[in-house]
């Protein structure tokens, strides 16, 4: 599981930012559904937290 964790904050880190929406200029302009989150940013907190996780349980013997 943590290194499901890991792998998935690793990812997440590395894609880049998303661009701030746009205000729709046409209505032909194509809007996200709202059900559909946004992309999570993991903090630094997280990652460390990730990471010695997976040191602990699966590094250390």
């Amino acid at each position: 599981r943590a290194v499901r964790e890991l792998q998935a904050a690793q990812a997440a880190a590395a894609a880049p930012q998303p661009p701030p929406p746009q205000p729709a200029a046409t209505h032909e302009q194509h809007q996200v559904p709202p059900h559909i989150p946004h992309q999570h940013q993991y903090s630094d907190f997280e990652l460390g937290m990730a990471a010695s996780m997976y040191d602990q349980y699966y590094r250390m013997d």
